[in-house]
Order: C-alpha cells, then structure tokens, then sequence
C-alpha cells in the first residue's frame, strides 16, 4: 500500500480518536471529575500550602470541602467561592472590632 494512504488513514483515526475524547470531556460525568481536587491538587490550584488547608480543615475558614471516607475533596467552585468571599479591597477591611 502507498505510504501516503497509510499516513492519511492514521490522520483520519487520530482524528477520530480526538473527537471521541472532545465527546467524553463533554459529559457530566467527566465535567466533575476536571472540576475536584484532592489536597495537594487544592494546594496548588490556591496557590497556597497542603498544610494551610489541613489547618483550616481543622480551625475553620478554609473552603469547603467533601470527605469520602478517608478521602478529602475540593470541588473547584467551592474553592473560587473561598476566593471570593475572602477579597479584601484593603489591609484593614474584615477585620473585628
């Protein structure tokens, strides 16, 4: 078989290949699971330290978060929600008096 047939019918099936992918990321399923983060995976999404988010697990304050037996998991709006309601426009706003 010529080689430009072969190459043409490894373009169409990486083609292919693609779309069935682009097809999958399109479902629920895996829209949910691009949008969870374990600890580390949190971490470093905030820009922040894994031990900042254990301690706020622990003291309150941190985002929220889903506990799947021993498994902790963030969801990515509950942490951009974290981020937001912790906007500050000044070093003195939020703070107790």
């Amino acid at each position: 078989m010529p080689r430009h047939i072969t190459q043409k019918s490894a373009q169409a099936a990486d083609h292919a290949a693609v779309s069935r992918q682009d097809e999958i990321a399109d479902t629920g399923a895996a829209k949910w699971t691009r949008e969870v983060f374990d600890t580390e995976g949190a971490a470093a999404y905030l820009k922040v330290s894994r031990q900042l988010l254990e301690l706020l697990r622990v003291t309150g304050g941190g985002p929220r978060y889903v506990k799947l037996t021993r498994l902790v998991r963030y969801r990515k709006a509950a942490l951009d929600e974290w981020l937001v309601d912790n906007e500050r426009a000044h070093t003195s706003e939020g703070v107790a008096q």
